[in-house]
């Protein structure tokens, strides 16, 4: 186990890329542990540039800026000040000295704390000493909730809802309701709304719900006509944005064919050739801001190396751009940004572990960065208000907030019964959003021996997706959005469904599958494991597997596995579920491996093709035709792996027999069905998710 570290008054756990303090508890990006256990060999030593480039990067080419970021998180998590330092003093132009007194803390046993931690935003209910926590009905939840005063509702709600990085926590308010008024009712989805600046057409991407390819259209408010924007190249054109003037726009223009391009549209004049500017092939979605001048463009781009997302400014009249924010070692990178409505700063959003996001602001001007807000979960965009004192973003629940930025203070601005999400606001502040959901999602039933249709067996308004049947077909365990959030349901039997867990914020569930007796159930909430007791309700989170992929049950109901990276590598690890007992190594190269009704193991790489069985320390081939590479989307039963394969939008289920490798397919006579998503009992019966487009419409809010 990897020693921990007392920096002054901060406990470092290089394990868990955690630096705690009191109740205090702050994630750190791998790349910045990294730099900081460097600092801390090397404590009250001078660390050059040199040394931190060969000892971290491993001798790469590593900008200034890249490290300037990195000391810059590690001064900002630990608070220290550049001018005055408590823990890094720089020594210009040569590197860094770590100043601050260094304690090794020896681990003494590989249990992970028990204590649900800030930025997981997962748990039900308090945990109590051995680790574990009620996961209860609604109705039981409900009365559970009541036993507390409303002010301690609103508050533990507010810390969920909106972490800040640094100074002030965000603070509930009382609700201010806005006025929501379509604007687009046509069948088919409309999505990216940018009403104009004098606020009277609306541009937005349109695509029918028959259609693959999204169209720019633009809609006069005043006598609700619409004309399409042309394509100056065949493809998606999406994420529109006015210029000041309000007689350009520019646009996002991708397809498999011709590449990624920003163009820009001059309205006056529609016939006129569209400016074109090239972005990484890879890109399919970003966010896209005029200067004031006129004469530049913000907007996100692809890294063109690893694929994270940053933020440049394009400059219209030569075609250069720069770049203004680094690619990130977790998560996604700065994917989606708005600019102030003059022209200051930008709200950028960075995804954090690929599940929370962070909001920092950048000022143009300066150039400097700084930390706003972070939520758990991922944001479409982000928006401002007129006075640029405030920001709309959607909350967890679907519906849109208000964060005013001098004092925190977070105020509820919609109650309908839709979803709301992807607000964004013109350069005078006025607003707009997308209503309802771009897909639906539901489950099919299809019985043994598969020979007639599948049936629809579980939907409802919201999405029921992540289907898990239970061994013998009786119980079906699955993800919704029903009530809300997304929460844990059980279908019995008889068809009454119950809803298991209270989530009080969002969380991402994943990998759900019984035990071997199906008395238990594992899974993933926010890529950390848990295992829920469906007799007593209890939930215990396995030490060690804070962060993992795939999460499955291992040769008995004692153990699970699952896969882990270390050093940039993942494998497949076996945890017990007794304390104290460390985790093994099952394969030093594998992304998702299940156990076989018979004990045999069966894995999957990452980095090479097809399905193999761990024998004997040595891997067998099954077949090379497939390579499902997560947990949700194979399954083994009745001696054969299960998995779906696609054409187009017609699908086949495959089954691969363990005896010889035989494959046998059957088609479903159902389009839309998710590869990703399958559900067998040993019975033979299948669980599918239907995955289809949904309609949504562009609204105003207003005060």
């Amino acid at each position: 186990m990897s020693p921990k570290y007392r920096i002054n008054d901060w406990v470092l756990d290089p394990q868990m890329l955690t630096l705690c303090r009191n109740d205090e508890q702050i994630r750190l990006e791998s790349r910045v542990m990294q730099v900081l256990l460097c600092l801390i060999r090397h404590a009250d030593q001078l660390v050059s540039r040199d040394m931190l480039i060969s000892e971290v990067w491993c001798g790469g080419m590593v900008s200034d800026n890249a490290i300037n970021r990195i000391i810059g998180l590690i001064r900002q998590s630990l608070g220290d000040d550049a001018k005055s330092p408590q823990f890094i003093r720089t020594v210009p132009k040569k590197g860094y000295v770590l100043i601050a007194d260094i304690e090794v803390i020896e681990s003494t046993s590989g249990i992970t704390p028990a204590i649900e931690t800030n930025d997981a935003g997962l748990m039900p209910a308090p945990l109590d000493d051995n680790g574990s926590s009620a996961l209860v009905p609604a109705a039981k939840g409900n009365r559970r909730l009541l036993m507390f005063s409303s002010l301690f509702f609103l508050l533990l709600l507010a810390w969920w809802l909106l972490q800040p990085i640094g100074g002030r926590s965000a603070r509930p308010a009382a609700d201010d309701i806005m006025q929501v008024k379509p604007l687009t009712f046509n069948e088919g989805q409309e999505v990216d709304p940018a009403l104009s600046p004098d606020g009277q057409k609306l541009a937005f991407a349109y695509r029918g719900l028959d259609e693959e390819a999204w169209h720019l259209r633009l809609l006069s408010i005043a006598d609700q006509s619409i004309r399409n924007i042309p394509q100056a190249e065949g493809g998606n054109m999406r994420y529109p944005a006015w210029n000041h003037a309000g007689n350009k726009l520019a646009y996002l223009s991708w397809s498999a064919s011709t590449g990624c391009h920003i163009m820009v549209y001059d309205i006056l004049q529609p016939k006129a050739t569209q400016q074109e500017f090239n972005c990484h092939p890879s890109t399919q979605s970003t966010s896209i801001a005029w200067a004031p001048s006129g004469l530049a463009l913000y907007y996100v781009d692809a890294d063109g190396v690893e694929g994270y997302k940053r933020l440049f400014r394009l400059s219209l009249v030569d075609g250069r751009r720069e770049q203004l924010s680094q690619p990130h070692i977790a998560g996604r990178g700065d994917y989606a940004m708005a600019l102030s409505p003059d022209g200051s700063q930008i709200a950028v959003l960075r995804s954090i572990d690929w599940f929370d996001t962070q909001v920092l602001l950048f000022d143009v001007d300066d150039g400097e960065w700084r930390n706003l807000i972070r939520v758990g979960y991922p944001l479409r965009s982000i928006a401002w208000t007129q006075s640029g004192e405030a920001m709309i973003y959607r909350g967890e629940a679907g519906q849109l907030y208000r964060l005013t930025l001098a004092s925190h203070a977070i105020q509820r601005v919609t109650s309908v019964a839709a979803e709301i999400n992807s607000p964004v606001s013109n350069a005078n502040g006025q607003l707009n959003a997308v209503m309802g959901e771009l897909f639906e999602e539901e489950l099919w039933w299809w019985p043994a021996p598969q020979t007639s249709a599948p049936k629809r067996w579980v939907y409802s308004s919201r999405r029921d997706y992540k289907p898990a049947l239970s061994h013998d077909g009786k119980q079906l365990l699955f993800v919704s959005n029903r009530s809300g959030l997304p929460q844990l349901w059980l279908r019995h039997t008889d068809g009454h469904e119950t809803q298991l867990t209270n989530l009080s914020s969002f969380s991402h569930l994943d990998e759900l599958s019984f035990s071997r007796d199906d008395k238990q159930i594992a899974g993933s909430l926010n890529r950390r494991a848990f295992v829920l007791d469906l007799s007593s309700g209890q939930i215990t989170y396995p030490a060690g597997m804070d962060d993992v992929r795939n999460v499955a049950w291992g040769s008995d109901s004692q153990h699970l596995i699952a896969a882990v990276v270390l050093d940039g590598v993942w494998q497949i690890r076996q945890f017990s579920l007794t304390p104290k007992q460390d985790s093994q190594l099952i394969l030093a190269e594998g992304f998702s491996a299940k156990y076989a009704a018979d004990g045999a193991l069966y894995v999957t790489q990452l980095h090479q093709a097809g399905i193999w069985q761990l024998l004997g320390g040595k891997l067998r081939l099954v077949t090379d035709r497939f390579t499902p590479r997560f947990a949700t989307a194979w399954q083994i039963a009745k001696g054969e792996i299960w998995l779906i394969e696609q054409d187009g939008h017609h699908s086949q289920l495959v089954t691969i027999s363990l005896a010889d490798g035989s494959i046998k397919r059957q088609p479903i006579a159902m389009e839309d069905v998710s590869k990703l998503s399958l559900s067998v009992a040993e019975t033979g019966d299948v669980v599918l998710s239907l995955l289809a487009k949904s309609n949504t419409d562009i609204v105003s809010l207003t005060n």
